[in-house]
């Protein structure tokens, strides 16, 4: 039963945000994650131990997130043969999990859905509140996408698709 679903996920990303910080952006071909994360620091301003913006709000909590990061450094983690899941057991996905940790606690990832529960003080909260806020954001369905643009709009932000970064093992 390892994966659960296969569901969409959406990554969209704050124009506005990447033109006032000088970054150019292709948004027609996957970035590599060390630059896709490079652009995310770059992004991130905490001041005074808040974050008061970060380069990412993914929603790490969702499968097809999750285990981008965890067979995405070339790591295994299902044994469909012997039908055990395996975390800890291999480097590759301790990797991928330990990137995710440090984005938290670095700022530049913010785990969109679950910002409450961390223990990193965010001075936005999760959903449309925060789309000017944090640069790259994924949501899980095609029917978010009107009221996700309408947020964007709303706020006079230009915004765009682009593809889920690259990770080594692609």
């Amino acid at each position: 039963m390892v994966p659960r679903k296969i569901a969409e996920q959406v990554l969209v990303y704050n124009a506005s945000m990447l033109q006032a910080a000088g970054i150019t952006f292709d948004n027609i071909n996957a970035q590599p994650w060390d630059v896709f994360k490079d652009i995310c620091k770059r992004l991130t301003v905490v001041e005074n131990g808040t974050v008061k913006s970060s380069g990412a709000g993914l929603m790490i909590e969702r499968s097809a997130i999750f285990q981008m990061f965890l067979r995405g450094f070339g790591g295994k983690w299902i044994d469909s043969v012997e039908h055990k899941v395996y975390l800890a057991s291999s480097n590759e996905v301790m990797y991928g999990i330990n990137e995710i940790v440090t984005g938290i606690r670095e700022g530049w990832l913010y785990p969109e859905g679950m910002g409450d529960i961390v223990n990193v003080n965010y001075a936005f909260s999760a959903g449309d509140t925060n789309i000017s806020s944090v640069c790259f954001k994924t949501f899980g369905a095609m029917s978010w996408l009107t009221r996700v643009g309408n947020a964007y709009d709303a706020l006079g932000l230009a915004w765009d698709f682009c593809p889920m970064p690259a990770f080594p093992t692609h």
